[in-house]
């Protein structure tokens, strides 16, 4: 059975503290997201070392000096001409093909996935107003992140990440509209310049005849983003 899941990611602060997210009040523990694991009380888990400091004077067009070794798909590899915020579309399907659109085959280990700015919104509120925020018009077509799956099993459960990166865990809840349900969490490490990897934990409960088969330490993504202070010149609000 294929598990057709619309997936809310939770995060768990690693400390116990309070928080409020951009969008509602929830369990003093936990801020909510559905984009991105991490970008929910951004600031306030920064304070406590959850989460990669701001780099000043950082420029889009960056490439993170902090890919693993064996992992370096923008610094070595076929990604390494890709730039987050500059590049477009063609410039994607001029390496994968111009069959390529969101989802390309990188090799027979990999999957890429990219998202464009035209498919992002984000939903703020400010003094007790909600606000919905929409790619600026020159930044649609232009790439918001790349996301490396892997095709089958990777094992990180040997992996050391060295200090540049800081761990957080997010809980994700999906179901498929008839009564099934599942849950999940992931251990995920970013540095400061948005690259990110997402590393399976556990399942936490399924109702789902298919169990998930992936083990503890497997490698789920690996990602490159926009760190929040250069990604924020993307957006408008929605009048």
């Amino acid at each position: 059975m294929n598990r057709a899941k619309i997936f809310i990611t939770f995060i768990f602060l690693l400390i116990f503290v309070g928080c409020v997210s951009a969008q509602e009040q929830v369990d003093p523990r936990i801020t909510k997201e559905v984009i991105d694991p991490l970008e929910k009380g951004a600031e306030f888990s920064e304070l406590l070392g959850l989460r990669p400091k701001k780099i000043k004077n950082l420029e889009l067009g960056f490439s993170t000096p902090n890919e693993l070794e064996g992992y370096k798909f923008f610094n070595e590899g076929k990604l390494r001409g890709l730039k987050l915020g500059i590049s477009t579309k063609n410039n994607v399907k001029e390496i994968f093909g111009k069959d390529c659109e969101d989802i390309c085959v990188y090799d027979d280990t990999w999957t890429v996935v990219v998202t464009y700015f035209k498919d992002i919104s984000k939903e703020i509120t400010e003094n007790g107003i909600k606000k919905k925020l929409i790619a600026e018009p020159q930044s649609v077509n232009k790439i918001y992140s790349v996301k490396l799956v892997p095709r089958n099993r990777i094992s990180f459960t040997e992996v050391k990440f060295p200090d540049e990166f800081y761990k957080g865990q997010s809980i994700s809840f999906g179901h498929d509209f008839s009564g099934n349900a599942a849950s999940i969490s992931t251990d995920v490490y970013t540095d400061s310049y948005g690259l990110k990897y997402n590393i399976f934990d556990k399942e936490n409960y399924s109702t789902f005849e298919e169990k998930d088969n992936r083990r503890h330490g497997d490698l789920m993504s690996i990602e490159y983003t926009i760190p929040n202070n250069l990604e924020e010149k993307f957006f408008i609000e929605q009048k």
